[in-house]
């Protein structure tokens, strides 16, 4: 990771063979050796630090530096763990990208959008219904089930018919129901 072999990082200083920055601020990251030898303790490595190797390319690492002590207990060195999180730190961006596109997309609709988890309760609701159904999102997301807001007298009909795209893991579309304002019309 860091581009320098056993031989030529030999008698280099740390800060040369480990550069290390803070990847927020692009500032130098505090080597968490010299810590670690100074005071005896583990230290572990701050989030969102990118290593750059002796190319100039940078990777975003994680975990840690622990003493190594003599059998006085004295330090007499340290080892420095760590491993390459790049891809992590790619898949949450990129993630939280299609999350902030998805709400863009949902919140502009005209349409209630929802999301269940496996026990049919909501974990999301689009703003829009409130305007459709007088209810605020967050009176509903994680407290009822996704059946709930439909007429009494045809929400066990709803709700098996909804069970079988489920269990077939379907999406459905064009699918008439009914359901119920919160005051009651």
């Amino acid at each position: 990771l860091t581009g320098w072999n056993q031989e030529e990082s030999r008698n280099r200083p740390i800060s040369e063979v480990f550069n290390i920055i803070n990847g927020q601020t692009g500032a130098p990251a505090v080597n968490p050796v010299w810590k670690t030898i100074k005071e005896g303790v583990v230290v572990e490595l701050e989030n969102h630090t990118i290593l750059i190797n002796k190319n100039g390319e940078q990777r975003h690492i994680a975990d840690s530096c622990a003493p190594i002590r003599n059998s006085d207990g004295r330090v007499i060195g340290a080892v420095l763990v760590f491993r390459d999180v790049t891809e992590e730190y790619r898949t949450r961006r990129e993630l939280a990208e299609s999350n902030e596109r998805f709400k863009q997309t949902a919140e502009q609709s005209r349409e209630i959008i929802w999301e269940v988890n496996i026990n049919g309760t909501y974990t999301y609701l689009s703003a829009v219904v409130n305007d459709i159904l007088g209810y605020d999102p967050e009176d509903l997301v994680g407290k009822v089930k996704y059946y709930d807001l439909h007429i009494e007298s045809r929400r066990n009909e709803f709700k098996d018919a909804t069970q079988e795209f489920f269990k077939r893991q379907q999406q459905f579309k064009a699918f008439e129901y009914q359901m119920e304002h919160k005051d009651g019309h």
